[in-house]
């Protein structure tokens, strides 16, 4: 399982199995719901910026602070702020599933022990 996501030829770790980066996650995850209910400028530029700074909230929240401007470019592209966030949720995608995988082999070399343990010594 990758715990590096690599994105315009710079590093970030996150680990989704970790406790603190899962809370950050879903702390990001949460205002970025809040956040895109709000939306409503003036102009459809308002709008294009609002949500580019709340692309970039979502990644300082995750990642650190600075890391928003760092990915998705100093520019308020849609564009450029909605694929660095797709790139980000597929990476994670991938740990989510690698991770379910590999608890569901434990879980079942382990559960079929113990039920071996029981037939054998009727535990």
């Amino acid at each position: 399982m990758e715990h590096t996501w690599h994105y315009g030829g710079k590093t970030y770790p996150f680990d989704i199995s970790e406790s603190e980066s899962m809370a950050r996650m879903c702390g990001g995850l949460n205002t970025l719901r809040e956040e895109i209910g709000t939306l409503g400028g003036d102009s459809a530029s308002d709008n294009l910026r609002g949500q580019c700074l709340i692309i970039r909230r979502f990644f300082d929240t995750v990642l650190g602070e600075g890391t928003g401007e760092a990915v998705c470019g100093a520019a308020f592209s849609a564009d450029a702020h909605t694929t660095a966030y797709m790139e980000f949720i597929l990476f994670v995608s991938a740990q989510v599933s690698a991770f379910r995988e590999k608890v569901a082999a434990v879980e079942e070399k382990y559960m079929n022990r113990a039920a071996e343990l029981t037939q054998a010594y009727g535990v």
